[in-house]
């Protein structure tokens, strides 16, 4: 019975032995970089935002929007591009439907314009807008203006 208790002892010791050694090693520097594995790089700082010259337009006038994007503060990395190509413009009529444009990207041999903000004007083309208090939200991914309002005016 005690060489049994021994035996026990010895083995108990060198399983504890054992699994010291198959362990992960423990390090207090940074971890290796896992092959294949590349981090995001943090995301730019960037607001986007409507501005209106007036909030007051007759039927038959122009309406005119300026898109805006702005870096933020002390930010020195550019807009990315897949961004720059995900814009959208959103005007809420006044009878609650929406018209949706996007913003093409000018070709000029400037390919990614606005990269570091900018202020580019948008108009509402391609109909006559109807009466009434209009909104317009401006999107870049999961960037998103506060609304701005306007009036369609008979005049």
């Amino acid at each position: 019975m005690v060489r049994q208790g021994l035996i026990a002892i010895a083995l108990a010791a060198l399983v504890s032995g054992f699994s010291t050694q198959v362990r992960a090693p423990q390090s207090s520097g940074p971890l290796p970089e896992i092959s294949g594995h590349v981090p995001l790089p943090p995301e730019t700082e960037f607001s986007v935002a409507i501005e209106l010259e007036k909030t007051r337009f007759s039927r038959g006038e122009q309406i005119l929007v300026w898109l805006v994007t702005e870096l933020g503060s002390g930010e020195r990395r550019a807009i990315p591009a897949a961004l720059l190509y995900k814009q959208r413009i959103i005007f809420t009529r006044p009878d609650g439907t929406t018209r949706v444009d996007s913003k093409p990207m000018p070709i000029d041999g400037w390919e990614l314009p606005g990269a570091y903000g900018s202020r580019y004007p948008h108009t509402l083309k391609g109909e006559t807008p109807q009466f009434g208090r209009w909104s317009v939200v401006y999107e870049m991914g999961s960037h998103r203006s506060d609304p701005a309002n306007f009036t369609v005016e008979a005049r």
